[in-house]
């Protein structure tokens, strides 16, 4: 019998994770907003707490398909218990992080128990032991602390609670249809339930069908656990029917509103083909940074992303190692299924952000929810490689210095994040030529009244991006802070504006300057 068959250390193991994940996370409390939290945090304050005001902050937010209410309205609550300070906004990200671990520890338990003959029949004492190593080794990893500790990215982790929480009844209403019709029922109608709660947190909800999906096509894999017989046989194939109307009814509506889709492109430096082509290079540089952390190759700034084309030779690169990858999931998709659900449950994560929707080429916290499928394909081809072995203590050892290295860069890049200055000045040494980065560091040079170094900053970036119109206008408003003006600049930035794309970052600060 293995140790974690006692209820007992199980339970001080699951309480060990979650101390574990407060301890890392603990110094980036009391870090600054960054990006566009600004823009969407201090709009959400309310006065008084009643459903009316809850309900009109939370309608008029227009981001995204469906506007993202549920997060919008916890911003309002962390306006009214709180002083509107980044601490109150960041504790309530980890309590919501430390509750998806446990979620996603439930749906790494029930998928091992169910749906993978090789976990069910040849390690089902390790069960416990993989699921909280799944867990520990998603909620500890570094690179989901541009994530937790990015305010207004509750939104991803909100639509992964419920994400998670969709596929969690899913399981428990494929285990119960044999046993209890009434719970079948209820669990199939919670899963509808939590699907629409995710869609209402961030559009990517939308995905938790394909997530299901592929649950469903697992547990058909497992003869173990699927017995084939009549009735289950077109319960199956009805859910998957379903699932199908509603993939049909997805691509349909993306066909419907292409136009206005592809539209944004216009305000875009790149095109379509260069996106596709960049994408496929930003998701070896996720899966490398995953699979190998090193948190001086992670930043929360990607503005400086160099944009590829299908000819050019990082395509091809990014192209053959994606392509060895699906060899390679081909090739163990009998042996080890859950190694082939894992990488396909990472890559139908990046389905909206990583294809053809004309949004920024890149960011950390798109790999949140897409970080769960890769823990659970390095677990699952570790325990098939190691099963056989001897060496207990070997293995365990191995686990505990794994997390424990993982467990050290988000220490580290927490106390990174609790300082805008160095937060902002380790994103310029590892990113010189981001934007970004640039400004971020200016502004906290500027909050420390360090007026000449921001403007120094900038004139250096305005220099190397002559015709963006954004670096110019952040340019002019830092000088106006100390009551310089320059009128070529002024000129220089009119014809700027009428010969460039007018992006997003350029009418967010032309509304700051004109505001101020």
């Amino acid at each position: 019998m293995s140790v974690t068959d006692n209820r007992y250390v199980r339970s001080i193991l699951l309480l060990l994770l979650l101390l574990a994940i407060v301890a890392v996370y603990k110094p980036g409390l009391n870090g600054p907003f960054v990006l566009d939290d600004a823009t969407n945090i201090p709009q959400t304050s309310i006065d008084h707490l009643t459903l009316e005001s809850i309900s009109r902050v939370a309608t008029d937010n227009t981001s995204g398909i469906f506007g993202r209410p549920i997060p919008v309205a916890t911003f309002a609550l962390n306006h009214y218990f709180g002083d509107g300070t980044p601490y109150a906004f960041k504790l309530t990200n980890i309590v919501i992080h430390i509750a998806n671990t446990i979620l996603v520890f439930i749906f790494a338990h029930l998928l091992l128990k169910i749906a993978s003959k090789e976990f069910r029949q040849t390690y089902r004492h390790t069960i416990f032991a993989s699921s909280l190593l799944i867990s520990a080794f998603w909620a500890l990893h570094p690179y989901q602390v541009s994530t937790v500790l990015y305010s207004v990215q509750r939104m991803t982790m909100l639509m992964t609670s419920f994400s998670i929480l969709a596929i969690i009844c899913y399981l428990n209403a494929r285990i119960e249809y044999s046993k209890s019709r009434r719970s079948f029922t209820l669990y199939t109608i919670s899963t509808l339930v939590f699907a629409v709660l995710a869609c209402l947190s961030k559009e990517n909800g939308v995905l938790t069908i394909l997530y299901i999906g592929i649950v469903e096509l697992l547990i058909r894999k497992n003869k173990t656990y699927f017995n084939k017989t009549k009735t289950e046989n077109h319960l199956s194939i009805g859910f998957l029917a379903l699932i199908g109307l509603g993939i049909s009814a997805g691509l349909a509506y993306f066909t419907l509103n292409l136009e206005s889709l592809l539209s944004s492109y216009q305000i875009r430096d790149f095109t379509l083909s260069q996106r596709l082509a960049t994408e496929g290079n930003v998701l070896v540089q996720y899966l490398k940074n995953i699979l190998i952390p090193n948190i001086s190759n992670m930043n929360l700034y990607w503005d400086d992303y160099p944009i590829s084309s299908f000819s050019s030779a990082t395509f091809l690169k990014s192209a053959s190692i994606l392509l060895a990858f699906l060899a390679m999931v081909i090739l163990l998709r009998n042996s080890v299924p859950l190694f082939t659900f894992g990488v396909f449950f990472y890559f139908l994560s990046h389905t909206l952000e990583s294809t053809i929707i004309p949004l920024e080429l890149a960011f950390e916290h798109r790999n949140y929810i897409g970080t769960i499928g890769i823990s659970i394909a390095v677990v699952s081809i570790l325990s098939h490689l190691l099963h056989k072995t001897d060496f207990k203590t070997l293995r365990t050892s191995c686990a505990v210095l794994v997390l424990a290295l993982l467990s050290f860069q988000t220490y580290s890049r927490s106390m990174e994040w609790s300082d805008d200055l160095i937060l902002n000045s380790l994103a310029v040494e590892n990113n010189p030529n981001s934007e970004r980065a640039k400004l971020s560091l200016a502004i906290s040079l500027l909050n420390r009244s360090k007026l000449t170094e921001a403007v120094n900053l900038f004139e250096s970036a305005s220099r190397a991006n002559t015709y963006d119109a954004h670096t110019h206008l952040h340019l002019i408003q830092f000088k106006a802070y100390g009551g310089v003006f320059n009128q070529d600049e002024f000129e220089n930035i009119l014809e700027l504006l009428k010969t460039r794309p007018v992006t997003n970052d350029v009418v967010t600060i032309l509304d700051d300057m004109l505001t101020n």
